[in-house]
């Protein structure tokens, strides 16, 4: 099979869109983690947390925990409804949350940051499945493998840029209001984005949605055991990002605590994590010749 210039898919409508709304939400996302994050273990509200250190953790176990509640019923609301409609109503809801997440770094009201930081891994589940399932519809089979790793490479930037913009803004002298500014601003674009999504129609317009999330998910990891090869790489992305996850909520703290160093040793070595899965991803399409 011929390789294609994955970086074309850039220039077109049935792509960019959704590069767009995701890298922004991925954007989001992190800078309002790391904002938190670094206010925890750096700012304000160290002093006020009496573990910086478990606050830092929960907040990751909350983004990830509605992956593993509600991805069963989000795929399936994914294959009933046109997606692109799908997206242009989960981007509107992320500006209300964003909204809320907002006026919680403002208030240093830590209660309402962990709740929005729930709802924010809520929003992110039900427009996972959309991204992944949207892209064999509006991709040719030779341009499959080089959008998948344009999305993977494009949330690994804005992962990175999210984090950095957090964590550098949110402890200047106007950074709770800075911050808060720049992520309605983004959220607002990424609705606007989600609106040039060419439609993508239903695979199953009439499939029974299973409301029993927990019986849905075993059904799910039943049917994908089946399929050695689909488990396998099942298998290796979730471990993938389970140790990402795991390294990232550390890094903060070890880098205070152990290493003695100040913000910037922090962010260095979040730069360093989140370009090399950038470029991981990117090369993906290279290093597999388009197969």
């Amino acid at each position: 099979m011929a390789e294609h210039n994955q970086f074309s898919l850039l220039t077109t409508k049935r792509f960019l869109p959704l590069f767009l709304a995701q890298a922004i939400g991925a954007f989001n996302d992190n800078a309002f983690r790391l904002s938190l994050a670094t206010l925890y273990i750096y700012g304000a509200l160290n002093h006020v947390l009496t573990d910086p250190e478990g606050a830092n953790s929960t907040l990751a176990a909350l983004l990830v925990l509605p992956f593993f509640l509600f991805s069963a019923l989000a795929g399936q609301l994914a294959d009933k409804f046109d997606k692109s409609f799908l997206a242009r109503r989960i981007k509107l809801v992320e500006i209300a949350l964003i909204t809320i997440s907002s006026y919680s770094l403002y208030t240093e009201n830590i209660t309402l940051q962990m709740i929005c930081v729930f709802l924010a891994g809520v929003q992110s589940t039900f427009f996972g499945p959309i991204k992944y399932s949207i892209l064999p519809q509006h991709l040719t089979k030779d341009e499959l493998l080089g959008g998948n790793g344009l999305i993977e490479s494009g949330t690994a930037i804005s992962i990175l840029l999210g984090m950095l913009f957090g964590m550098f803004f949110i402890t200047t002298n106007y950074g709770q209001h800075f911050v808060p500014f720049v992520m309605i601003g983004l959220a607002i674009l990424g609705y606007v984005a989600t609106w040039y999504m060419p439609p993508a129609p239903s695979s199953q317009p009439d499939l029974k949605i299973n409301w029993n999330i927990p019986l849905e998910t075993w059904l799910i990891v039943k049917n994908v055991m089946q399929r050695r090869d689909v488990w396998l790489s099942i298998l290796g992305i979730s471990w993938f990002w389970l140790l990402g996850v795991v390294f990232l909520t550390q890094i903060q703290p070890f880098t205070k605590d152990v290493l003695h160093a100040n913000l910037s040793a922090s962010t260095l070595i979040l730069a360093v994590f989140s370009a090399a899965t950038g470029v991981g991803s990117a090369a993906c399409n290279r290093l597999l010749k388009g197969r």
